[in-house]
């Protein structure tokens, strides 16, 4: 019974405050708890789509080699040529 030993005079409306304070800050600190593996998964998600993007860029590159180059059109047959 040692806590009935010290005692603490305020006011009703500082003791509401500092009840408040004190449950917005357990509140706060459960928010921050529940929001980390969000954070994590969506920083697992952001790495994968830097990855999958590299790979679609190197895909690209790779079709863009492969291809041929376009046969050039005679000047008969140009859009310029076709809109007279």
């Amino acid at each position: 019974m040692w806590l009935m030993i010290y005692t603490w005079r305020c006011s009703l409306g500082v003791f509401a405050l500092v009840v408040s304070a004190i449950a917005f800050l357990i509140g706060a600190f459960c928010f921050w708890v529940s929001e980390l593996g969000q954070r994590r998964r969506a920083r697992k998600a952001e790495q994968r789509v830097k990855e999958l993007e590299a790979q679609l860029l190197k895909v690209q590159a790779a079709s863009i080699s492969d291809v041929a180059p376009a046969a050039h059109t005679p000047d008969s047959l140009t859009e310029e040529s076709v809109r007279t």
